[in-house]
């Protein structure tokens, strides 16, 4: 039974993916380099700004901040689930309530009418991810299908960033960063936002339908691999202003190389 309260230990012990290693320590591998990367980059975001030769300005690194929360929590979910033994809910709860750190902090501090957002979504989301999050570590009724919304209206929001990111003021309420950042630095925060989203869309909703945790790691993956593919190597925004191209194929290597050893 697959009902988001019990602990996953099928899920931990079935053996999958195309390559040789176990996949359960695979998955916790990836997981810890996941933290690694986006712990530092949480903690010190002028050094990873300047690793990666990002362009800056204020709402261009709060985008950078939201993103490496956003990952963070994703990888919390499967922290939770691979090294806690914690319950899909109670997870799934902690990620959420992870993600909105940012959202809550830039309504407390007035850096969401500052950079132009809609303030109102802005508490709406915070408010839902609250609620959300609260009630799955209560494990309420319905809390998978809760999961499963959730994931699917987050994913549709990540395509629609992705597909058509300097659209996102009109349909998303996210501030357009100003005249003095170029359409390509936008493009590829919001289009990498969008892929940052629908990872974690993939790999939450895999866990609501039962996919065990390590390929559901893997499957939360596909996303972040095709937004780096993407904007190398189709749009091409990178090239615009010199991202350091170094580090993100040495990441679209080992994102590949997670996803064909995990699913």
């Amino acid at each position: 039974k697959h009902n988001g309260k019990l602990v996953s230990n099928r899920a931990l012990t079935v053996r999958g993916g195309a390559g040789p290693l176990d996949p359960v320590i695979t998955a916790k591998l990836a997981t810890t380099l996941v933290g690694i990367d986006t712990g530092l980059a949480i903690l010190f975001p002028s050094v990873h700004k300047i690793s990666n030769n990002l362009p800056q300005s204020p709402i261009l690194d709060f985008k950078v901040k939201y993103i490496n929360y956003l990952a963070a929590s994703h990888g919390l979910v499967a922290a939770c689930l691979l090294f806690g033994g914690s319950c899909i809910n109670t997870a799934v709860g902690a990620g959420l309530l992870l993600s909105i750190v940012p959202l809550c902090t830039a309504i407390l501090t007035g850096k969401a009418k500052e950079f132009g957002f809609e303030a109102s979504r802005l508490y709406i989301s915070a408010i839902i991810g609250a609620v959300a999050s609260c009630w799955l570590f209560a494990n309420g009724k319905y809390a998978n299908y809760l999961i499963k919304f959730i994931s699917l209206q987050s994913g549709v929001n990540a395509l629609g960033l992705m597909l058509v990111p300097l659209k996102a003021k009109a349909i998303w309420g996210l501030p357009y960063a100003g005249s003095t950042t170029t359409d390509g630095a936008i493009a590829f925060h919001n289009r990498f936002l969008g892929g940052i989203i629908l990872a974690a869309s993939v790999f939450y909703l895999c866990l609501a339908y039962g996919v065990d945790v390590p390929k559901a790691v893997g499957y939360g993956m596909i996303p972040t691999f095709i937004t780096f593919f993407v904007t190398n190597f189709v749009t091409k925004e990178v090239e615009e202003f010199g991202l350091a191209k170094g580090r993100q194929f040495v990441l679209m290597a080992l994102l590949a190389a997670f996803i064909i050893a995990l699913t």
